[in-house]
Parts: C-alpha cells; structure tokens; sequence
C-alpha cells in the first residue's frame, strides 16, 4: 500500500490551521506526528479520516482519490481519538458494531475477539457498561474495536497518553507491530520526544499547520544530530 498526502490544508474562521501539507508512505512505515498544541496535528489526521474535508489537496490510497464517498478506501483506515465515540454502551457489542461496519465475518473473528479481550484484560469487564470504564478501559475497547475493524492504515491520537496502563501499552505496542509487520501503515501523534524516537520510522514536526521536518529516525544518529530529535528541536527553536 502507498499513502500520497498532496498540498493537503485547511482554514477555519479565517485561520490557516493546515497548509499545504505534502507527505508520501509506504507499507510497514510508523510515523510519529508531533508539534507544539495548535500546530494542526488533529487537524492533519482528521483530513486523513475524512472526518474533515479540505480546503485543497488530495489523499490518495495506492493512485486512488480518497473521498467521503469512497467507502471502500475509508473501510482500509481507522481514526482512534483520546476521546472516542462508543456504537453501544457494552464492551462486545461495540466491537462486533465496528466489525460489521467493515464488512468483517464475525464468525471468522469470534475466537479473536475473546482473544483481544483476554490480551488487553478486559475479559472480566465484558458485560460492563462502557460508561462505568476507567479511561485506559474504554481505550482498549475502542482498540480492540479498531482490531476487528482490520483496517490497513491507523491513524492513533495520543495512543500512549491515553490513560491506558503499562501492560495495555505493551499490548499496543505488539499490535502495532503485528500490523506493521502485516504491510500496514500506523500514524500516531505524541508529545514525548523520547517515545518518538526510539518507536517510529519517521517523524513529523509541525509548527503553525506547516510540515517543518520529515526525518527517518536514522537519520537523527548522524554526525550532525549529536543529541537527536531533541537537538533537532533545539535547532528548530533558534531558527538555525
């Protein structure tokens, strides 16, 4: 699968949030957005969700247009938010909700869907409503309901500031790898510096809506990088 983001931008009430963001992803590659609060990266990864449309540019999907009217391209993309919106108030329900929204047999994924529960312990709180779940809680649930989805390109907001305990982030993180693994593309945006860089491919900075660095992460061990993505910033800062 290849992801070509063209010009991408977007104005709200006359405030350029996004401008001409232009970027291109091939299969297996784990992205970290990052930026200072209002640089656009909800911004960025709503327009790559069709949950907002642009004002210019395109997303394409392997030469394809993606579009609000495309469903079989929106079927191979999932936008997981810090604050998700639940298909019913039970743990189950949503997840088979979320896979039969993406035309997925739940005859084929019920053992995977007990497997998940058991993975991200949450096996005991199946018949608890989503409302009465801890934060981290209802993260899982909204996770493993991105799993059954099985989509192909994962656009994860704030993943690891969640809320979700260290053996759900564990369990995150070989999920991420199984998909990745598996061909995938997984997108995510942080804050910690340290986490972006020692768990990505590539990293986006953006600052003011504009794509400022798109670095591999090797590329933050050369010579002139002696204190990575933390330097990269330092330079960024002092205009240098």
């Amino acid at each position: 699968m290849k992801i070509k983001i063209h010009n991408l931008s977007k104005c709200f009430d006359g405030n350029q949030i996004l401008d001409g963001f232009t970027a291109e992803l091939e299969s297996g590659q784990l992205v970290a957005l990052l930026g200072n609060n209002g640089a656009g990266k909800s911004t960025l990864m709503k327009l790559l969700a069709t949950l907002y449309l642009p004002d210019e540019g395109s997303v394409y999907f392997d030469g394809e247009e993606l579009a609000r009217n495309r469903l079989d391209l929106r079927c191979k993309l999932h936008f997981l938010s810090d604050q998700n919106l639940f298909l019913s108030d039970f743990p189950v329900d949503h997840v088979c909700l979320a896979a039969s929204l993406y035309h997925r047999s739940l005859n084929r994924i019920r053992s995977q869907i007990i497997q998940w529960f058991r993975q991200f312990d949450l096996l005991e709180h199946c018949e608890t409503r989503i409302s009465k779940l801890s934060r981290g809680q209802k993260y899982k649930v909204a996770f493993i309901g991105m799993l059954a989805a099985n989509p192909k390109l994962w656009i994860l907001d704030e993943p690891f500031a969640a809320g979700v305990d260290p053996p759900g982030i564990a369990a995150i993180k070989r999920c991420l790898n199984k998909i990745l693994g598996g061909g995938g593309i997984v997108i995510y945006s942080t804050q910690i510096i340290e986490l972006a860089e020692s768990y990505s491919d590539r990293i986006w900075l953006l600052n003011d809506g504009v794509l400022k660095f798109d670095l591999a992460t090797k590329e933050l061990k050369a010579e002139d990088s002696p204190f990575g993505l933390s330097g990269v910033f330092e330079k960024f800062r002092l205009g240098k």
